[in-house]
């Protein structure tokens, strides 16, 4: 079992694979179409992914990696349609998805060679068990960690730099993982069955490892950098806020003190506002009537 041809991973296998990663992805970003639209896309793209995995299954080796690449463009259409992030974003998921993918369908297919050297060839059953328990493994792991990560309401906005170098990373692994495929006469590619195997399940493991502490550092800058402008603004708005109470103080200061220098600006006296009975005894007199004295005559005898 050790020295026989190596087979490769059924071609549905990888295509479910690399749609159920898109699934996971786009779960985590915000929705472009919703209702029966929504669903109609993920079917279809789901039989589309299907179809031509099956139709290039038995391709020349020349025409394995143009292959590989119109998946990735299928799956990048495919969260493009789905998910209302901008390209550069819809690129960046893309190779995550697609090197998740390739996890998830390489260990699943190691398992099985496993199984199958140990046991023989285990049954339909048996292949359909296999590959539930380890997507559900492999993507419930990695849901787990992802969704501490990111955010539906503010999703990741990715820049150039940090496209290229997921780009980078992606297609490092990827080359590093199937070399064993491409040139098997090389320092670095596997001779046995198991090798391949276990350089390529290794290799994707290692290749989303990077993948998610990249995706960690920028998640982490940016937090820090909001709650770094949160800070600033908060400071700036206390700084004014202090200002303008000091200038009120020192105003209400300058008024204060010119009303007690200046005399024309000076308080005056209250006059005591006469009482009731002083009033009324004001009026009454002014409402008399006057009239003359009285003059007395005196007459001679």
């Amino acid at each position: 079992m050790e020295t026989e041809v190596l087979g490769n991973i059924p071609r549905l296998y990888t295509a479910l694979a690399d749609w159920l990663a898109c699934l996971l992805y786009l779960f985590f970003l915000p929705k472009r179409t919703a209702g029966w639209r929504r669903y109609t896309i993920h079917a279809v793209f789901l039989l589309l992914l299907g179809v031509f995995m099956q139709a290039t299954g038995q391709v020349p080796q020349f025409w394995f990696l143009p292959c590989i690449a119109v998946s990735i463009l299928i799956m990048y259409l495919y969260i493009r349609m789905q998910a209302d992030v901008p390209a550069r974003s819809a690129g960046y998921y893309c190779v995550r998805a697609f090197i998740l993918g390739e996890l998830a369908a390489s260990l699943e297919w190691q398992l099985y060679y496993y199984m199958a050297g140990r046991q023989g060839t285990p049954g339909a059953g048996v292949r359909v068990c296999i590959l539930a328990v380890d997507y559900a493994a492999v993507y419930g792991a990695v849901f787990a960690l992802e969704r501490n990560y990111n955010d539906i309401a503010s999703p990741l906005h990715i820049h150039k730099k940090e496209f290229l170098s997921t780009l980078f990373i992606g297609v490092a692994v990827y080359a590093a993982s199937n070399l064993s495929y491409v040139s098997p006469d090389t320092p670095f590619s596997g001779k046995m069955t198991a090798e391949i195997y276990n350089i390529r399940t290794l290799v994707d493991l290692g290749g989303m490892a990077i993948l998610f502490a990249h995706h960690m550092q920028l998640v982490e800058y940016r937090r820090k950098r909001s709650a770094t402008l949160c800070r600033t603004s908060c400071r700036r708005s206390t700084h004014s806020t202090a200002r303008r109470r000091t200038a009120l103080t020192l105003s209400i200061k300058n008024i204060t003190t010119s009303s007690t220098r200046s005399p024309c600006c000076a308080a005056r006296p209250q006059r005591k506002r006469p009482t009731t009975s002083t009033r009324w005894s004001r009026r009454s007199a002014a409402m008399r009537r006057r009239t003359r004295p009285a003059t007395r005559c005196w007459t001679r005898s």
